[in-house]
Formats: structure tokens, sequence, C-alpha cells
């Protein structure tokens, strides 16, 4: 399991259900989700919290760009 939740840190999300579900639980720990739902302000404060600061911009923009999607859909 941690070789798999390590390649997250690499942009490698495993699509298998406990590694899915590591994650949602790590998320509502931070309290990232809450009510099932993405909490723009928390994510926010953990990227500043937890990114150096050359990454911030980069990662915020991005959770900007993502944030409203609902579900992952296949091209």
């Amino acid at each position: 399991m941690e070789d798999k939740v390590g390649k997250i840190e690499q942009g490698v999300f495993i699509e298998e259900k406990n590694v899915m579900c590591y994650v949602a639980c790590i998320y509502k720990t931070i309290q990232v989700v809450k009510n099932e739902k993405l909490n723009r302000e928390m994510i926010a404060k953990q990227i500043d919290i937890l990114y150096p600061a050359e990454m911030k911009a980069a990662v915020k923009k991005s959770v900007a760009k993502c944030i409203d999607v609902r579900k992952y859909q296949k091209p």
C-alpha cells in the first residue's frame, strides 16, 4: 500500500478502492473534504502549510481549475 500511496506524490493516482479510500480518509482528516464536498478555503490553507513557496501559486491555480470536477470520465 505504501508504494501505491507514494506514487500520488509523483502525480500517479492508483484507482484501486483501498488506495482511494485511504486518500479520502486523509482529506477528511485534514478537513479538505467536508460533507462529501471539497472545501476551497481549507485546501488553500493546506497548500500554504504543506507546499514550498515556489509551488504554491501553481498548485492553487490547478486546484481552481479542477475543484468543480465531480467525477472522473474516461476520454
